[in-house]
């Protein structure tokens, strides 16, 4: 992994050089000739000069490729000969950027430009329904891209189990390893600043349950990551196994409220590290805000939204579901779906049917077929509404109808079974589920989720909003605190667990006194 880890970083480093050694031979016109040979392929009359989206959509994959050569275009010219960074590029939406560099505005409604804004929900508000609500700072947009395409062999990589199992087990297990003490079922309820307002004195936290056995909690179930603790080995196991599923992360929770306690600078914590995501800043990081601009600006112009998804265990294949009619070509064995721009809502789609081999159900009732969907959400508050009781139904409720929404209108899009109207019979209930009297109630008994949870809610990467960004690693503002997470500034500046661990090892550079990007690949700064 090292070794193909320095080849990418050596490719994406020498790309300048490659450039600059070619204008040096050719002269720069030939050189900006050859990133603008979509003007050769429209003069020539091969295609037309203006066109309709439709008719664009029909030359998608190759109208996608004059998109990228545009884009090819404006990074030798912005970022090679006019020596801009990423983020200076991020002040510009990337619809404008594109079409700065002579993209045609009728392919900026291609699937293959919109794949980025819609995998990342850049969507301002979370209404993805309004095409004016797209933006995404041009340099992250570029930076997203051409990293993905840097990776081994293929664009995209699917996980043979769940993203908890596949990137965070590990991440714990080494961690554990290294002899990291881990204390779950603590929420943090407000960092507070020293007198002089330098440094972070204390972290307020709530305890919200012991173990039996006194001994650190092992959260793995035979290397897996369940779904829900194990109440028998909590001293609060038989009352916390009364709550809601989703009661233990809720900021709308009041369970053992008054069970805090604090721990303190110097005496409990030596070096702080803030890796809680954007979304619950404003709600236990006041002080912080109040005292210093920069968080105030990073609160208020990095933005995040919530999200919802949705999964669907069926009774049939996905190949007796229909998925081949709509293919260009059969779907190999061992291969899957894995797309977007599917509706409004849910545009994300992917077939995990793989996963099933890692989950238990009774051989008489095993599901043939798992299908995940998601999407961004429409989001009136800036802020998650802790104080209102009645939010997370409400939340709950827009989700439910939104799923009811797209089997009823649109899977049919993707599953060709469904092309007349959905079939609820078709869907799976869990082991021990009550038999359902409705096809609401069967739907209720799939996984349908709203994502408003403060710390749930997605960073985006809107135009201009890089600046406000707070770097990882030192806090500027603060001593002893460093700061870690997808939200910060790490190089990359997208919500994903690629900008979240490049945030970790810059922190974790700083903190050991090593240069800030040391071996962090394909890190590029301010």
């Amino acid at each position: 992994v090292q070794t193909l880890s320095e080849q990418i970083r050596a490719r994406s480093d020498a790309l300048p050089t490659t450039l600059a050694r070619r204008e040096a031979v050719v002269g720069p016109a030939r050189t900006r000739d050859a990133a603008d040979v979509v003007s050769w392929v429209a003069a020539l009359g091969l295609l037309p000069a203006a066109h309709t989206t439709a008719s664009a959509q029909r030359l998608g994959p190759w109208l996608g490729l004059l998109n990228f050569a545009y884009a090819s275009k404006g990074y030798y010219e912005d970022f090679v000969r006019g020596q801009q960074t990423f983020s200076a590029l991020d002040n510009e939406n990337y619809a404008d950027w594109l079409r700065r560099h002579d993209a045609w505005d009728s392919t900026l409604d291609l699937d293959i430009t919109l794949a980025p804004i819609r995998l990342l929900y850049q969507y301002r508000g979370g209404d993805a329904s309004v095409a004016a609500n797209r933006s995404m700072g041009a340099g992250a947009y570029l930076h997203w891209t051409l990293r993905t395409l840097a990776y081994v062999e293929s664009p995209f990589w699917l996980f043979v189990e769940g993203s908890g199992d596949t990137v965070i087990t590990p991440l714990y297990k080494v961690l554990v390893q290294r002899g990291v003490q881990f204390e779950f079922f603590h929420k943090v309820e407000s960092l507070q600043l020293s007198a002089d307002g330098r440094q972070v004195a204390q972290v307020t936290l709530r305890q919200q349950a012991t173990t039996r056995s006194g001994q650190p909690y092992e959260p793995l179930e035979h290397g897996h990551w369940p779904a829900k603790p194990r109440c028998t080995e909590l001293v609060e196991g038989d009352d916390i196994a009364l709550l809601a599923p989703d009661e233990l992360e809720s900021y709308w929770s009041t369970y053992r409220a008054s069970e805090t306690f604090t721990l303190d600078q110097g005496r409990d914590f030596d070096e702080l590290v803030l890796a809680i995501s954007l979304g619950a800043l404003p709600l236990i990081c006041a002080k912080l805000m109040a005292h210093d601009p920069a968080w105030r600006d990073m609160v208020a112009q990095v933005k995040t939204v919530e999200t919802q998804s949705l999964q669907l265990w069926f009774d049939q294949s996905s190949d007796a579901l229909g998925i081949h009619q709509h293919a260009d070509r059969r779907v190999p064995i061992d291969d899957t779906g894995l797309g977007a721009g599917l509706a409004t809502p849910y545009d994300g789609f992917s077939d995990f049917s793989s996963l099933l081999a890692f989950e238990h159900w009774p051989a008489a009732s095993r599901p043939q077929a798992l299908w995940y969907f998601s999407d961004v959400m429409a989001t009136d508050h800036e802020t998650s509404p802790v104080g209102d009781p009645a939010y997370p139904q409400r939340r709950r409720d827009d989700a439910f109808a939104n799923a009811k929404q797209f089997l009823a209108r649109d899977i049919g899009r993707l599953l060709s079974s469904f092309s007349d109207g959905f079939d609820h019979q078709r869907l799976v209930s869990p082991p021990g589920s009550p038999p359902p009297a409705s096809d609401d109630e069967r739907l209720a008994q799939q996984l349908v989720r709203a994502n408003f949870q403060p710390s749930d809610r997605y960073v985006q990467s809107l135009a201009g909003s890089t600046q406000f960004r707070l770097d990882a690693g030192r806090s500027a503002g603060f001593a002893k605190l460093s700061l870690a997470g997808d939200w910060t500034y790490n190089g990359l500046n997208v919500g994903c667990v690629e900008a979240a661990v490049m945030s970790g090892l810059l922190a974790a550079n700083d903190l050991l006194g090593r240069p800030h990007a040391d071996a962090v690949v394909c890190y590029f700064g301010r």
